[in-house]
């Protein structure tokens, strides 16, 4: 839950900024959503699961660099 809501709090930061920031060095963020996501579906809580896949949508929006690499990996899982 702490992970989450840093995340989004992230999120919500680099959103205010007026042209969309890179983030480069994006594997602890990508590494830390597949644990929000991994946690939400154990807990088999709604609002949980909606918090994690939206925060997974904003970084899809975000183009945060590692994300398509990301779905690559889960698709051969």
């Amino acid at each position: 839950m702490t992970a989450l809501t840093l995340c989004e709090s992230l999120l919500s930061k680099l959103q205010s900024f007026e042209s969309k920031p890179r983030l480069w060095h994006s594997k602890p963020l990508i590494s830390t959503l597949t644990k929000i996501l991994r946690e939400a579906d154990g807990m088999d809580d709604l609002e949980l699961i909606n918090r994690a896949v939206r925060l997974q949508d904003q970084f899809l929006l975000m183009e945060i660099n590692g994300m398509n690499e990301y779905f690559e990996e889960a698709a051969t899982i």
